[in-house]
């Protein structure tokens, strides 16, 4: 199960939704069903772009992950920034449809030790396959929880980062350079 509002970041006050006012309280919930309601249209728009972005994935759970990251993006909404709620929706959605997709097809490449380039699976000889536990073994406990929290689980490298106090931008620089250095002294 996943928590949504686990910084306790709470909101309270009028937001914009369209072109209509919203009264939410987010630490008891007031308003954010009259959210929903009235984002029923954008939520059909980023069903059929999502659809078109990850076609391997059902309507419904495509739907449902749109509704999990509205409620996740109503806590971090900060009314000062200018942008109405729907909007400012309608762009964490859509980050994230983008970002799902991008690791989707991430997940559906794998690694061959002969040229250790992602290509696709069907033309990787399955001799060649990467165990993990063994390509794991010369990183440290550090490197090994992020590389399996960033390939293997999905989990976001801004989220990561945060965890091990880098910025996103340090880590990716970092892992780039570890593998890299790994790719290196296996040819």
């Amino acid at each position: 199960m996943k928590l949504i509002n686990s910084r306790n970041n709470h909101f309270q006050g009028e937001v914009r939704v369209g072109d209509q006012n919203v009264y939410i309280n987010t630490s008891d919930g007031t308003g954010i069903n009259d959210v929903l309601n009235m984002m029923k249209p954008q939520v059909k728009y980023l069903i059929c772009f999502g659809k078109k972005l990850n076609c391997n994935l059902d309507q419904e759970d495509i739907e449902q992950d749109i509704y999990v990251t509205i409620l996740e993006g109503i806590f971090k909404y900060k009314k000062n920034e200018k942008a109405s709620l729907s909007t400012f929706l309608c762009q964490i959605v859509r980050n994230s449809l983008i970002d799902s997709s991008r690791k989707a097809k991430v997940r559906n490449k794998m690694v061959c030790v002969d040229c250790f380039e992602n290509i696709e699976q069907k033309f990787c000889d399955p001799v060649n396959k990467i165990d993990l536990n063994n390509a794991l073994n010369n990183y440290d406990y550090k490197w090994k929880n992020i590389i399996l929290r960033i390939f293997v689980n999905g989990e976001s490298i801004s989220a990561v980062a945060k965890d091990e106090g880098m910025s996103p931008w340090g880590l990716t620089r970092s892992l780039r350079r570890k593998l890299k250095r790994k790719n290196e002294s296996i040819r």
